[in-house]
């Protein structure tokens, strides 16, 4: 029997690059304050991002910057979701 998932190689240096985005927009590291299931996504999706081709941190912080900015707010960062709280209190008079 052959198998149809086909592995990809990341060498160390990509793997660096996956982690370091993973820890600056809040889904890994000890500052890590998502929730399980975006913690289990964000990976997920970041690796089908890096085998499209964006292979830098720019363009990664940026894909899932706009994957959390879209019409279902999928996968929003920590901080997103922070800004979408205190803009609502701000919006409903918060001071």
């Amino acid at each position: 029997m052959s198998s149809s998932n086909l592995q990809q190689y990341i060498d160390p240096s990509g793997l660096a690059v996956l982690r370091g985005v993973l820890d600056e927009v809040g889904f890994a590291g000890t500052e890590a304050n998502a929730d399980i299931e975006s913690k289990e996504a964000a990976p997920r999706f970041i690796l089908k991002e890096f085998h499209k081709g964006n292979s830098t941190r720019e363009l990664l912080i940026s894909a899932i910057k706009r994957r959390g900015e879209s019409s279902h707010g999928e996968l929003q960062t920590p901080q997103q979701s922070k800004n979408q709280a205190v803009d609502r209190w701000d919006n409903e008079g918060g001071r």
